[in-house]
């Protein structure tokens, strides 16, 4: 027998999804939540707001999750006592708002984003296009270079192919996370939502 025990069940598939409700009197709504906003836009907004929506969708996820791994001070045992890390997903959601955030922006520029993942080389063709436009002001230069400390401090939680983040082990079989690394989820949540938004302001 290949399985030691039998534990999957599954429940009916309209348990899992619905394509429409009876109106907010469904008796089942409240167990569902709606996946995406996108259909019911506007049809000439559609695009650019599908793109906004999943920006904060994962940033909104990435809150939940930080705000949930707060640490009690009397034990913190109980952050390496868990077999499982809140982190590695809170920062992959980060790290994706960020590479579509800047994608998005690259298309207000006028520019088409390259279907790559790295956001080092993402952020530094959208730095060019951006520093044309503010070379002789100096406040908005400091904010650039804020955003591009910010910037290497996620690209050091990754890899260059953008996988660290997303599987245990490289193609070898030998494992990413080899370093022990304490990352700070609130503040890098909250600053990855100040970049997205920083981006969103520009015209």
């Amino acid at each position: 027998m290949p399985f030691n025990k039998l534990v999957f069940e599954m429940q009916p598939k309209e348990s899992y999804v619905k394509m429409q409700m009876d109106g907010f009197n469904d008796p089942t709504l409240c167990n569902f939540s709606l996946l995406s906003l996108t259909p019911i836009m506007r049809k000439e907004y559609k695009q650019s707001q599908a793109k906004e929506e999943y920006v904060l969708s994962y940033i909104e996820a990435a809150k939940v999750l930080a705000a949930s791994c707060t640490n009690d001070p009397n034990s913190p045992i109980k952050m390496v006592a868990r077999q499982f890390s809140i982190a590695i997903p809170c920062i992959f959601l980060c790290r994706q708002a960020i590479e579509l955030s800047i994608k998005h922006c690259m298309e207000k520029c006028g520019d088409t984003p390259t279907f790559t993942h790295p956001i080092n080389e993402l952020w530094s063709q959208l730095k060019q296009l951006i520093a044309k436009n503010i070379a002789t002001l100096e406040t908005h230069k400091a904010v650039l270079e804020k955003m591009d400390s910010f910037i290497s401090i996620i690209c050091s939680l990754d890899n260059e192919n953008s996988t660290q983040l997303r599987y245990p082990v490289r193609k070898g079989g030998d494992v990413f996370q080899k370093q022990i690394v304490f990352v700070a989820l609130i503040p890098i949540v909250q600053t990855t939502e100040l970049f997205i938004k920083q981006l969103n302001e520009f015209r």
